[in-house]
């Protein structure tokens, strides 16, 4: 049985504690902002409070890779948004019944989605992992500091938990960071001593949202740190426009859950390693796709702005039912 630290119970975190959970994992989950989740789906939107979660109220999407990972992984989760109120709905239907829309086809209901606003989504994961048994959800707590260990490699730090807020030392067998966009991980880590910053950016250029950024915890084949991972966009983060968040973060719960059936927390550079390997190639052509879409509209902008012609970009779906985007050569 081992330990495992989710820094914030956002949706990712919660999904990877109950996933871990369900192969008799201990987890505890580290949440900083204070509010329980309420008893009815209504109350989330009007009086939740959670200060920790940029764009709590904003509009928000679950796309149907989302939906199928839940209703595989945690059903009933999908029921309880069905019983809060989320309402399924199918993204193509619309389009199916215009002129030369050809009508509904085999196949369609993949495209289905429940519909819930965001505080719904996380008061009912919530709910979900307070009941879940293995899962320990402490609110009120945040990671101040990373506890430092015996490196397994020359020169890597090696982390065996936390230290929150008040003071108090949480030894764990691995760390987890679900902390978001905003993740402050690497500058904990640089409190351990020199750690290779391995972050990848987007160049700016969209006012309403921030830049597509990943940061590995994998270098030229060598892990930056062991005893630590991350998942969601405290990995990678995209264009929120094409509302891949909640799918890549729950994609990314699946692939740590099978790096962890695959290899154990006793050797931590494997892990990191193993699942590195899982991310790049389950989760990154996510980000690969969404960030050279970012490249190619921020071009297009400038080359119509100097009344020039830009050469296009195509984005295709390799395998939908592994939501797996590549982005295709540029073409004319």
């Amino acid at each position: 049985m081992h330990e495992r630290n989710h820094h914030r119970s956002r949706a990712p975190g919660l999904s990877a504690a109950m996933l871990l959970a369900v192969r008799g994992h201990q987890v505890t989950v580290l949440e900083r902002d204070p509010a329980r989740p309420p008893a009815r789906g209504e109350q989330a939107w009007t009086s939740w409070e959670r200060p920790g979660v940029s764009r709590l109220r904003l509009p928000h999407l679950m796309m149907p890779r989302g939906r199928i990972l839940l209703e595989t992984e945690l059903p009933e989760v999908v029921a309880g948004l069905e019983t809060a109120g989320a309402l399924r709905h199918n993204m193509i239907a619309a389009a199916a019944i215009l002129p030369g829309g050809g009508g509904r086809q085999d196949g369609d209901a993949r495209y289905d989605t429940l519909g819930a606003r965001r505080p719904l989504l996380e008061s009912v994961l919530a709910a979900a992992a307070d009941r879940t048994a293995g899962v320990t959800v402490r609110r009120g707590v945040a990671v101040t500091r990373l506890l430092p260990g015996q490196a397994c490699l020359p020169g890597v730090p090696h982390v065996t938990g936390v230290q929150t807020g008040d003071g108090e030392v949480l030894k764990a067998d691995l760390v987890v960071d679900a902390t978001g966009r905003k993740s402050q991980i690497f500058k904990l880590l640089a409190e351990l001593g020199p750690v290779q910053d391995t972050e990848d950016r987007a160049g700016a250029g969209f006012v309403s949202s921030g830049p597509a950024r990943r940061r590995d915890l994998v270098a030229d084949g060598k892990p930056v740190v062991t005893g630590l991972l991350a998942i969601g966009d405290a990995w990678a983060s995209t264009n929120p426009t094409f509302g891949q968040g909640l799918a890549m973060g729950l994609l990314q719960a699946t692939l740590l859950r099978d790096a962890l059936d695959t290899v154990s927390t006793a050797d931590p550079v494997k892990l990191t390693l193993v699942f590195s390997e899982y991310l790049v190639a389950g989760a990154a052509p996510f980000y690969e796709g969404l960030r050279g879409w970012d490249h190619h509209r921020i071009a297009e902008i400038d080359a119509h702005i100097k009344g020039e012609r830009r050469v296009g970009m195509r984005l295709e779906v390799a395998d939908v039912q592994r939501g797996r985007l590549r982005a295709a050569q540029p073409h004319a």
